[in-house]
């Protein structure tokens, strides 16, 4: 009897025993387990059952999971680091911890939903500057001595409670809303809707139509906000326009997004965006009831109003 004969006789019980062991840690797919574990007897065991079937040894395995198996030794596996998956449109959708929630560490939704989202906020902006120039154009011509067409943008681009409750015409709470005759008062409309609409944009979860939503119900609350502060104040010969009621609801659904984005001041002092948020709401409080004010301290809390409305019933999936 050779000699391999008489190893093979003498060590079947114990091959059997390491067999049956590394079948069944390769049919939970565990990886290679590592032979400095092994005892003499079990190492000698593993080269006889490499003699024996050589094609049962390799186990490889991508699926990181613990072995349900008790071993005699320990064996230490590593996870792997799995990317999340992003929510889908028609999720509701979740926000981190405060310490986590800042616009630069969020994650991006797919190119083609971001790039929908930013035309959308590109067809607001050319909106406001198409309304913008005509309203430049109009005021010129009144200036050579031709009022008609200015006469027309004010009765039909800005809100009045006169032409509301008078004349009927209703859809100065949205067309007002586009309008502006300042150049700063359009552009530091533009510039914070820019940026605040680029964070919502960016968010996974947010559409077109939500966005849209958002903007158009933030503007249209507030055209109603001034209509009632304004009645009640009887200043009926006032008259209302801007987009400011949007920038602030969508200003306030970025500031629970991302409470801790900073801002800066006249492009000099850095506030975090909740505190901006909330100094606005401040201010406009405060004076809502200035009659001598020329600024729609009430358009800028209704457009909030709602910004908060929509985020908890919208973004949080709340139902209020």
């Amino acid at each position: 009897m050779s000699l391999f004969q008489r190893l093979t006789r003498t060590l079947r019980p114990t091959s059997f025993t390491a067999m049956s062991t590394f079948r069944a840690a390769r049919s939970a797919r565990s990886p290679m387990l590592d032979p400095n574990f092994f005892g003499s007897t079990t190492r000698l065991a593993r080269q006889t059952c490499h003699l024996e079937q050589q094609h049962d040894i390799p186990l490889r395995s991508n699926v990181n999971i613990q072995s349900p198996l008790r071993f005699n030794f320990k064996t230490t596996f590593h996870y792997a680091s799995i990317q999340p998956v992003l929510p889908s449109s028609n999720t509701p959708l979740t926000t981190p911890g405060l310490r986590h929630r800042t616009y630069n560490a969020y994650n991006a939704p797919t190119p083609d939903r971001t790039t929908s989202n930013m035309r959308l906020i590109y067809a607001f902006m050319g909106l406001n500057g198409a309304i913008f120039a005509y309203a430049i154009y109009v005021q010129e011509q009144a200036k050579q001595g031709y009022n008609p067409p200015f006469i027309r943008f004010l009765q039909n681009c800005t809100l009045s409670p006169i032409g509301f409750f008078n004349e009927g015409r209703y859809w100065t709470t949205i067309t007002s809303v586009f309008s502006h005759m300042n150049v700063m008062h359009i552009a530091g409309n533009m510039l914070s809707f820019y940026f605040m609409g680029q964070m919502l944009a960016m968010t996974p979860g947010f559409t077109p139509g939500k966005i849209a939503v958002l903007v158009v119900g933030s503007g249209l609350t507030g055209s109603i906000g001034w209509l009632y502060t304004t009645m009640k104040n009887r200043n009926l010969q006032k008259r209302a326009l801007g987009f400011s009621g949007s920038v602030m609801g969508v200003g306030t659904v970025a500031a629970f997004l991302y409470p801790t984005t900073r801002f800066a001041i006249y492009g000099i002092i850095p506030v975090p965006l909740w505190a901006l948020m909330a100094g606005y709401a401040v201010y406009d409080g405060y004076y809502l009831d200035d009659k001598n004010s020329k600024v729609g301290h009430a358009g800028h809390l209704g457009g909030l109003a709602f910004g908060i409305v929509y985020y908890f019933a919208r973004v949080r999936g709340l139902r209020i």
